[in-house]
Formats: structure tokens, C-alpha cells, sequence
């Protein structure tokens, strides 16, 4: 997967992410470390500004966890854009567009899609009639949360568009996929021989999924109070000691 480089608050990233905090007069949440993408400025601002929208001062408790953490930048988002393209919240229009990037990502077994498919996908859901602001691939595109990249393959460019952030695709893709097979409160059967989330996390292509297998390494404790180990042949779940 390609990745674009992003040094984010040069040097010494922690204490410039607390100074952004202070002069914004938000309140950081008790936990001993912010999440890394909470040094990356674009993510960090894009969370103050959501705050800063609702008159609070204090970042959630709540963000103590990977998926708490991207679930809040995500309605941040969603917030950001449904008031700039003045839409109906209820309708949930932004929120629908990031899970039908994800589904489609999913389907494609990648983290990229091709710009096109993208477009036609989220202006099925919102039709622009060919007006940028009124586009949800330009909001989404401008609020920073999705880079197109050209990819050559065969001699041949093709734009591909993928989430900015390469953990945060990487849980947005392994969230929909537990959603997806996991029917009941043990997710071991999906891992297991014959399971369908088996291949992201041992087999001969195993490798190309590490970051979603990472992922699964983090949500299946927080969601499931499992964890996922990885004995010498192979991986399986163990239910987490209480």
C-alpha cells in the first residue's frame, strides 16, 4: 500500500499536540497518552473544531480506545460537513457515504478504490449536478479524511482514492468486517477453518492485511473482551481474563 508521508508536529509531537490543546482551551481526557493520530494536526484540529461546535471544553472520556477515538473523529466530520452542505442531520447522509467508501473497500479486499467508483458511489447517495460544493467527495476530500493518489500498475497511472489515515482505514475496514461476520457475542468461529475473517490474519496472503489484522488485534478486546493470538501455526481467539 502506498502511504504519503505526513510529519505532523515536527519533533517533539506529544507536547506540540498539548500546546495545541491549551491554546484551543480544551481539557485533554484523563487517559496517560493521547492516541498517536491525535499528533497528526489535521486530525487533532478537525476534533477541537467538533468540541469548539458544541460548546465543550474537554476532550470524552470515552477516547481512552482505538475505536473510541476514531468513532469521534468521525463524527466530527460528519458534523463538519453536514452543516457546510447544510443537510439534514437525521438523514444521516455524511455518515452513510464513509460506510459505503468502507463497504466498497471491503468488497475490493484493498484500501483503495478507483476515483470514479468513488465519485459515483457517494454522488449516488448525494447527487452534486455537477456542483463542487454540493459534491461529497469534494467535502470529504477537503476535510482531509480521504487522499487520491495516481497508482501505476502494467505502465498504466490510475487514480485511487484512500482514507488519509492508514490505521484509521485500517479500523474503519476491520469494524465492518467483525460487523459483518460475527453473528453473536463470540467471534472465534469467523477465525477459526472455513471462517471468512480467517485469510486477513493467516494464510499466504496474510501479509497484505497486517494492518487489519492489527486492527482485529484491537477491537476484539474492546469489543468482544477477547484477544487474538497468534500461536506458532496459526491464529486464534482466547476469551480475556476479567
Amino acid at each position: 500500500m502506498l502511504t504519503s508521508p505526513d510529519t505532523g508536529f515536527a519533533g517533539r509531537a506529544a507536547e506540540a499536540a498539548q500546546r495545541y490543546l491549551d491554546q484551543r482551551g480544551i481539557v485533554r481526557m484523563a487517559a496517560p497518552n493521547l492516541s498517536p493520530e491525535f499528533e497528526n494536526p489535521l486530525f487533532l484540529r478537525t476534533c477541537c473544531d467538533a468540541l469548539e461546535r458544541r460548546g465543550e471544553t474537554e476532550l470524552p472520556r470515552g477516547l481512552a480506545g482505538v475505536s473510541g477515538v476514531f468513532n469521534f473523529y468521525f463524527g466530527a466530520v460528519a458534523e463538519a460537513i453536514t452543516a457546510r452542505m447544510k443537510l439534514f442531520p437525521r438523514l444521516r447522509v455524511v455518515e452513510r457515504a464513509l460506510e459505503a467508501i468502507t463497504a466498497a473497500m471491503v468488497a475490493a479486499r484493498s484500501g483503495y478504490l478507483p476515483i470514479n467508483d468513488a465519485f459515483v458511489l457517494l454522488d449516488g447517495l448525494h447527487a452534486s449536478n455537477n456542483q463542487m460544493q454540493q459534491s461529497l467527495f469534494f467535502q470529504i476530500e477537503n476535510e482531509g479524511v480521504l487522499t487520491v493518489e495516481p497508482v501505476v500498475e502494467d505502465q498504466v497511472t490510475t487514480e485511487m482514492v484512500r482514507f488519509t489515515f492508514e490505521r484509521l482505514s485500517d479500523h474503519r475496514i476491520a469494524q465492518a468486517l467483525l460487523e459483518a461476520e460475527v453473528t453473536d457475542t463470540d467471534p472465534a468461529p469467523a477465525f477459526m477453518q472455513g471462517g471468512k475473517l480467517r485469510d486477513y490474519v493467516i494464510g499466504q496472503y496474510a501479509y497484505r492485511f497486517a494492518g487489519i489484522a492489527e486492527a482485529f488485534a484491537v477491537q476484539l478486546p474492546e469489543q468482544y473482551g477477547v484477544e487474538l493470538l497468534v500461536p506458532v501455526h496459526g491464529y486464534e481467539t482466547s476469551r480475556c481474563a476479567v
